[in-house]
């Protein structure tokens, strides 16, 4: 695997096939026991650079740079295994990725750094590598530990500039898009647990800016019909994900924003308000992905922010649901109705029929309503 992932980092077919070997071993927790141990393994860990992986570079397609997210989860798993609370040894992990962000401080205030390919390529490869080691932090306590590293060195504001550097070109507001979505989720319960932690209401604040950036220079932006799913409806699909993960996790007292006057929630509802308003059905119909990210959001929106539903106006709601329901009806009376037709014919079949007190035809049930009846 090293020597495929050292030699071979200019071929993407055989860097995918070694990476998903790496991923299956390292899934199982026999295996993992196994591999922890290895030299190789531990080498890993510890130089996991374009120098001795080229594909971990800038040279790289932006086709290739899609590997280092499964690498990153690869390696994530790995390091989790026996790590427990040595923050040492995590930070140690970490210290390639703190080296590229460190050299691009200085480099993201520069007011020439919109042409820098060499910068923008940094900037995709740091967000796909965060988002694979975020994947498998399923503990509290690993998770803090990125979150804390993430937020106090400053480097979350660096992937905010990019943001709003770059807002225009997908290749890199979709992997930062995604690592937000990643952050944001509460997966088994690693950002719940300790009520006097603010790290929930840093990391949404951190997650609404993003939002907010995004959300202000997509609207301004004209795109064509056929490019309008990956420069726009894409992105906005992922901005509703963040804000579902976020506010469906719990973990996010929103009354402390109102509480303290501060109005982060306040706008990243309006720019989400802006961006539903800006789908169109058709939209919905030819695109799942956006369809399930965009009624996931309103479930979550109806259950404890009803209020803000309010600024999409009720006219605009309601023809939503009238031309979906529209759309799926057919399909779902013809589920309905096999549904049904199969309980019916399993119906004598079981034994519960044959309990009931009330007489039986030989068809079946003697009714005893007439048929009339509206029940």
């Amino acid at each position: 695997i090293i020597t495929n992932l050292k030699f071979w980092g200019r071929s993407e077919s055989i860097i995918t096939k070694t990476l998903m070997l790496l991923s299956e071993l390292s899934v199982h927790f026999n295996s993992v026991r196994k591999l922890a141990r290895l030299e190789e393994v531990q080498f890993m860990l510890t130089h996991h650079t374009s120098e001795h992986f080229p594909f971990l570079g800038t040279n790289s397609s932006l086709s290739e740079m899609r590997c280092r997210t499964m690498f990153y989860t690869s390696l994530g798993r790995l390091l989790m295994f026996d790590l427990g609370e040595d923050e040492e040894r995590f930070y140690n992990f970490l210290e390639p990725l703190t080296n590229q962000f460190e050299s691009l401080g200085s480099v993201m205030m520069d007011n020439n750094i919109f042409s820098n390919e060499e910068a923008k390529k940094v900037i995709i490869g740091l967000a796909r590598d965060l988002r694979g080691l975020a994947l498998p932090l399923n503990a509290r306590i690993q998770y803090t530990m990125l979150f804390e590293w993430l937020y106090y060195a400053d480097y979350l504001p660096i992937l905010l500039r990019a943001m709003d550097l770059w807002a225009h070109d997908p290749a890199v507001t979709t992997p930062i898009l995604k690592l937000f979505a990643e952050l944001v989720h509460c997966r088994t319960q690693r950002l719940a647990g300790n009520v006097s932690s603010p790290m929930g209401i840093l990391l949404f604040r951190e997650a609404s800016k993003l939002i907010c950036i995004y959300g202000n220079r997509i609207l301004h932006q004209e795109v064509p019909r056929e490019r309008l799913y990956p420069m726009r409806l894409k992105g906005i699909a992922i901005c509703f994900l963040i804000l579902k993960n976020s506010l469906g996790g719990n973990y996010v007292n929103c009354g402390v924003f109102k509480l303290y006057g501060d109005d982060t929630l306040d706008s990243v509802l309006n720019i989400i308000a802006k961006l539903i308003l800006t789908i169109e059905q058709r939209d919905l119909i030819e695109y799942p992905k956006l369809s399930t990210a965009y009624y996931n959001l309103l479930n979550c929106l109806s259950q404890d922010h009803v209020s803000y539903l309010g600024c999409l106006g009720a006219s605009r709601i309601r023809l939503h649901f009238e031309k979906s329901y529209l759309w799926t009806g057919r399909i779902r009376f013809t589920q309905n109705m096999s549904t049904f037709r199969r309980d019916v014919v399993n119906l004598p079949k079981s034994t519960a029929a044959f309990s009931c007190d009330r007489p039986m035809c030989d068809g079946g049930f003697e009714p005893s309503e007439p048929e009339s009846s509206p029940h």
